[in-house]
């Protein structure tokens, strides 16, 4: 019997520095999970949402009418808030949000590049059956000839600086946190870019078949605006890079240059 106490009351004793670290290793896994769970969470609701947007946006029923940017707008406008709201609860929005001298150099630079790449990669479709596809989007969002440029041009950057607010503020930001930098970058991207692939179908021309060019801008713009705003730790460099670079493939169409 004394025996039998002697060994209960060692079994009881203190834990040792094995028993420490596997506890705090099983509180770091679940913490990761939780990470991981709410980053994938965050993602595909944040995706569903825009994929809806962006489908209503690039209808029919949508084609040339201020209904083109009005469902992108608000629905980006809504998560935008919700995602500054989120961060200046957490004590985040000063840093990330505030402006540093050479942001507009910065996004100016990123923003002529992309628009020449874009420049580039419509030059090898114009005089092509695929220039369709050009053509497409731009009659979908207005005729620059008859369109008021300016107002759309406008409207364009806003909803993207929105967009930016968004996938790189929350988006990326919470996919980094639970899976790293890269991977964290390249999966927002994905989704960055399925939230853009009824545009395929919706943007089709009768001669050139199902039109990728939004969807490849999507992933192309989207892995750029991710890596600056991973890089700098800050949003004012991509959010201005992302206005810039959509009001002026507006305001200057493509195929003009």
């Amino acid at each position: 019997m004394s025996s039998a106490v002697n060994d209960s009351t060692k079994d009881d004793g203190p834990p040792s520095g094995e028993d420490h670290e596997h506890s705090a290793t099983a509180r770091q896994d679940a913490g990761r999970s939780k990470r991981v769970r709410h980053a994938v969470g965050v993602g595909l609701c944040v995706t569903a949402l825009a994929a809806g947007a962006t489908a209503m946006s690039f209808g029919p029923s949508a084609a040339a009418s201020p209904r083109v940017l009005l469902y992108v707008g608000v629905t980006y406008a809504v998560l935008a808030i919700g995602t500054l709201i989120g961060m200046w609860r957490r004590g985040e929005i000063a840093r990330r949000m505030t402006p540093k001298f050479g942001d507009i150099s910065i996004a100016g630079l990123i923003a002529v590049t992309l628009h020449l790449a874009a420049v580039v990669v419509v030059a090898f479709i114009i005089g092509t059956p695929r220039e369709g596809w050009i053509m497409r989007v731009y009659l979908h969002v207005g005729d620059p000839a008859t369109t008021r440029v300016a107002g759309v041009a406008v409207l364009v950057a806003l909803v993207g600086a929105c967009e930016e607010i968004v996938w790189r503020g929350l988006v990326n930001a919470k996919l980094i946190e639970a899976f790293g930098s890269v991977r964290g970058i390249l999966s927002g991207t994905v989704l960055y870019a399925v939230a853009h692939v009824s545009t395929v179908y919706l943007l089709r021309d009768v001669a050139a078949g199902l039109n990728p060019l939004v969807l490849v801008a999507a992933a192309g713009c989207g892995l750029v605006w991710g890596v600056v705003a991973d890089q700098t730790e800050r949003l004012m460099p991509s959010i201005a890079a992302h206005a810039l670079f959509t009001w002026s493939v507006v305001v200057f169409p493509l195929w003009q240059l």
